[in-house]
């Protein structure tokens, strides 16, 4: 199905599992989950008892890590959390038995019911070339979803209505395109997500290369520089605000500096003659 690609975009890592099973690699991973405890999440951030798997340990909103016999452990990471330690940390790629790779669009106008549009166009297919393929659609109030491929595969591709995690955005607003990978998929993608030039390009072009291949061509191009997508936050004291832009902004106003986008940062955080360097 043909797309335009008339969207702006933002790539990242959604979901990120590493496993070790014993020594060295276990108290490596544990002195990072630790690290990121103390640096990526709120300081009133309060730690929940969890268990699964086998495991036990501690669970945090988009972090979980715990222990198991034989000496054992786990890091799950997952959402905003998984896409800053992926564009600021080296995760042993040998030791990642899950990765999300997702691509979330903006569409300049709100469409809804293309996941649904997508499924019809190749419901009608089936019993053709598409035979071998599964395509699972799913209505729902809060946005639509598409769901390709089975879920037991090393690869599996959800596309979904991201809307209503944007405060006040209109269903079919925002549209994310991820792939699910796992085992030793998971490990080569990410060994060479560690040694991209850049990160968010890589991600961009290996979610279209996996939905192009199912035949659903994407509604962005990767030759456009990915941007970043913040969902509404609650922030309330100065000290909490100076944490939130540290944590979430400052990351990425850096990396859009480096690439050459000074002036352009400068005019969108609306900093032109407010701050100059060097003043008393």
């Amino acid at each position: 199905m043909k797309q335009n690609a008339d969207v702006s975009y933002d790539a990242g890592i959604d979901w990120l599992t590493v496993t070790t099973t014993q020594g060295d690699q276990t108290q490596s991973l544990l002195e990072l989950a630790r690290e990121l405890e103390e640096t990526q999440l709120p300081e009133n951030a309060i730690a929940e008892d969890w268990r699964g798997l086998g495991y036990r340990g501690r669970s945090y909103e988009g972090l979980r890590v715990g222990q198991r016999a034989g000496g054992e452990a786990i890091l799950i990471l997952s959402g905003d959390l998984a896409k800053r330690v992926g564009e600021t940390y080296t995760v042993d790629s040998s030791r990642v038995t899950r990765a999300d790779f997702q691509v979330t669009v903006v569409l300049p106008e709100p469409d809804p019911l293309i996941a649904q549009r997508t499924y019809l166009e190749y419901k009608k297919l089936t019993d053709s070339e598409k035979s071998g393929r599964m395509y699972t659609y799913i209505s729902s109030s809060t946005g639509d979803t598409l769901n390709v491929g089975k879920r037991s595969r090393n690869k599996y591709l959800r596309f979904y209505d991201k809307s209503s995690w944007f405060n006040g955005a209109p269903l079919g607003t925002y549209w994310r395109y991820e792939v699910e990978l796992k085992k030793a998929v998971a490990k080569e993608a990410m060994r060479m997500f560690n040694e991209a030039e850049n990160r968010h390009v890589f991600i961009g072009e290996q979610v279209w290369g996996a939905f192009e291949k199912k035949g659903i061509e994407p509604r962005f191009s990767v030759d456009n520089r990915p941007t970043s997508i913040q969902v509404g936050q609650n922030v309330t004291t100065a000290d909490s605000k100076i944490a939130w832009l540290s944590r979430c902004v400052a990351p990425v106003v850096t990396q859009l500096i480096h690439l050459g986008y000074e002036e352009e940062v400068l005019r969108s955080l609306k900093l032109r003659g407010v701050y100059r360097s060097g003043d008393e």
